[in-house]
């Protein structure tokens, strides 16, 4: 149907025969294997001979992909597009991580996609945090970017929050959050202000974005393999005491 949209799975035409979990490419005409570049996805129901209809899961699609090794490759590691819709241990473009090892050519292992960068969305938002700022209070996921979204390094591109709960107490003004790498290294801070910035709907904008930024700027990284989590580093408090921030932080990898 013209202009269909597909959540799921796609059912398409093969250009040639497709084996189960190989990684596939569409030219504009044909669906073939892909080799030393970026896919469109992995094949998941197999195509006998060439236009037969087969089914291809594609990258963006949630969940871990099975595929099929060119090689020895150890659990962990970094896996790269190779021939014949397969993946190697060595390559140009990344595919993914292994979440299982491969000991010989053709044997299937798990893979763990990077999201596709330069195709589609090239800048990614963390987790959305809501973040109680009142002096005592407990917040139980202070996570924004789980270690296992980092496999070769982040670029820090802006760090915001939008008031969920009106700022109120003896130090409104301080309900400070700041967000760090795992080696606690400060990569910004929110700080609500009460000329402004206080009310449920008010924009808190973190401080160093790269996003607006003048030349010379210093830019603000984050290691491969690290977190990205958060602290309230200056609660509300006094008489009334409240105030919440939905906080988030955009960014982009390093590959």
């Amino acid at each position: 149907m013209p202009g269909q949209e597909h959540a799921g799975p796609l059912t398409a035409l093969s250009g040639e025969v497709l084996a189960l979990h190989r990684r596939v490419r569409f030219d504009g005409t044909n669906w073939d294997y892909a080799d030393d570049e970026i896919d469109h996805g992995t094949v998941i129901q197999p195509a006998n001979t060439s236009g037969d209809y087969f089914t291809v899961k594609t990258p963006n699609a949630e969940g871990t992909d099975v595929m099929v090794a060119a090689g020895a490759i150890s659990a962990g590691a970094d896996v790269y597009a190779a021939a014949d819709g397969k993946v190697a241990a060595t390559g140009n473009h990344l595919i993914g991580k292994a979440l299982e090892a491969a000991t010989a050519n053709n044997d299937w292992i798990e893979v763990l996609r990077v999201a596709p960068h330069g195709v589609g969305v090239p800048v990614y938002r963390s987790k959305i945090l809501s973040i109680d700022c009142e002096d005592g209070a407990s917040n139980a996921d202070t996570v924004l970017i789980p270690a296992a979204w980092n496999l070769k390094g982040l670029i820090i591109l802006g760090i915001y929050a939008r008031v969920s709960e009106q700022f109120a107490g003896g130090t409104e003004d301080q309900g400070v959050v700041t967000v760090s790498d795992e080696s606690d290294n400060a990569l910004g801070t929110l700080t609500p202000s009460d000329a402004g910035a206080d009310a449920v709907g008010d924009v808190v904008a973190g401080t160093q974005p790269v996003l607006g930024a003048s030349t010379g700027a210093v830019t603000k990284s984050v290691a491969a393999g690290e977190l990205v989590d958060l602290a309230v580093t200056q609660a509300t408090s006094g008489t009334g005491a409240a105030g919440k921030m939905s906080v988030f932080v955009l960014y982009t990898p390093l590959i």
